[in-house]
């Protein structure tokens, strides 16, 4: 798409605001037919979502687990928002060499002023920061986002219920594979999604068939592998 033509999707109001973006490096763009702000590099392929508002040190623990075994195994890493242990993810991220693409509810301009120094760690991996709008917040728009980019949704999710808005139902509206994490499973809203019928795993790795990388706990506290040194795993590849 054009800029031209991205721009006439706003309000001639807006349409100003765009250009100076545009001019400041901030790209656009259509995903899902919903237009988008970004920086960096949109995923190649469609990737596994994960997904937490669980911010126990166990499932923190798991999200940077499974970020970094999908990172090895060449998978595109989807996060959505900052909250339920997502600097562990983007860790992940790094730790495996992958790349990781977070989806905002928030404006790119609002997100760039106050988190300008995550944003640079997220793009440092060649991956993305991803807006549905410039100033401003829009959940629902970011949330559709995420699952379009979305193969399948490793997930910790708290409360006693989850909304038919929620992202999780929305996956599996959609056909998603959609995985419950283990260590979350002390949250009401993750024990009804899996008796709807939802797999229990461990981490990334437990929940494809044939994993490439699978990351243990190691009692020394660390383990150096192919050069990096991982906080609590040792790795078994391929």
């Amino acid at each position: 798409m054009q800029n031209d033509d991205f721009r006439m999707l706003f309000p001639g109001s807006m349409r100003e605001e765009i250009e100076k973006a545009e001019d400041d490096g901030i790209r656009t763009g259509l995903i899902s037919s919903i237009p988008v702000f970004y920086r960096g590099e949109l995923p190649e392929t469609k990737g596994v979502l994960l997904l937490s508002s669980v911010t126990t040190e166990r499932v923190i623990r798991d999200m940077y687990v499974s970020a970094l075994e999908a990172a090895l195994s060449g998978e595109e890493i989807i996060s959505i928002g900052d909250n339920g242990g997502m600097l562990s993810v983007i860790r992940g991220a790094e730790d495996g060499d992958g790349r990781i693409h977070m989806v905002i509810s928030e404006g790119m301009r609002d997100y760039e002023r106050k988190h300008g120094w995550k944003l640079r760690k997220i793009l440092l991996t060649g991956g993305s920061i991803i807006s549905p709008c410039l100033t401003g917040r829009s959940g629902p728009e970011s949330r559709e986002i995420a699952l379009a980019l979305s193969s399948s949704l490793i997930a910790a999710a708290s409360g006693n219920r989850l909304k038919s808005t929620h992202l999780i139902p929305s996956a599996l509206d959609m056909g998603l594979d959609v995985s419950v994490l283990r260590s979350s499973l002390t949250e009401k809203a993750m024990r009804s999604i899996v008796m709807e019928g939802c797999p229990v795993v461990d981490t990334y790795s437990s929940s494809v068939k044939f994993p490439r990388a699978i990351a243990y706990l190691h009692s020394s506290g660390s383990y150096g592998f192919r050069g990096s040194v991982f906080d609590i795993m040792r790795m078994q590849w391929d």
